[in-house]
């Protein structure tokens, strides 16, 4: 199946869907791209966001995005959120409480360039002494400005997986460290990680067949699972 694990299409939320028309277009055509599922995963940046004003915000774009809802020509929709990391995050009890729907799985979103001094080492740490595992959105954003051997040893396939852009197997520039991270198994899910209809629209359906026409089918197939997999264990809770 194909479950679209990072997306901004609640309504006003973010930086993401503008309207509600918007996050209903972008709905439909996911689901045209055969995307099943997705999760809506707008931005919780601790510096300015309150666990409590988080959740009140990202209910009440839900509530308004599923007066227009329509089961059957659009995805299921669960509740996340694209967690920014800062240094002692971990730390805070209010990061337990992002997991991707009812998963012990945590969206987790680096700073833009080289990472932080002790992130990788903070993270590593966490997961050993914790149930709850992370997901690294966008690990092809970090390869510019990372070293492959450390956005690795951050992306170990277990307790710590990694998350590809649609867009980057998209661009000419960028294809083969795509394709390397699915084949490396750096990277266990593709997401889209749309925000809008104009410059990041959904793109589930054209990625795909570039990983079909790049990636070994063992690696494609391992990737259906990986999404089948957590499909289940977001879905453990509420049909949203």
């Amino acid at each position: 199946m194909l479950f679209d694990i990072h997306t901004h299409i609640l309504p006003r939320m973010d930086d993401g869907a503008g309207s509600s028309a918007e996050s209903c277009e972008m709905l439909r055509t996911l689901k045209q791209q055969g995307v099943d599922a997705v999760i809506a995963t707008p931005h919780f940046r601790g510096h300015k966001d309150t666990l409590h004003g988080f959740f009140a915000r990202r209910e009440a774009s839900y509530a308004q995005l599923m007066k227009y809802y329509d089961r059957e020509v659009m995805p299921e929709i669960y509740l996340g959120a694209e967690v920014r990391y800062f240094k002692g995050i971990t730390e805070s009890p209010d990061f337990l409480k992002l997991a991707l729907g009812e998963s012990p799985y945590i969206l987790l979103e680096p700073p833009y360039g080289v990472f932080p001094d002790g992130m990788v080492a903070e993270l590593k740490n966490f997961v050993n002494a914790v149930d709850e595992k992370l997901i690294i959105a966008h690990v092809d954003r970090y390869l510019s400005t990372n070293p492959w051997e450390t956005v690795c040893a951050l992306c170990d396939g277990e307790k710590i997986r990694g998350q590809v852009n649609a867009e980057a197997f998209l661009r000419f520039i960028g294809r083969k460290n795509a394709v390397a991270l699915l084949e490396n198994h750096v990277c266990s899910y593709l997401a889209d990680d749309t925000h809008n209809m104009q410059k990041r629209k959904p793109m589930m359906a054209p990625a795909m067949k570039q990983i079909g026409k790049h990636c070994r089918q063992d690696t494609i197939e391992q990737l259906i699972r990986n999404h089948t997999e957590l499909y289940h264990a977001v879905k453990k809770g509420a049909l949203r």
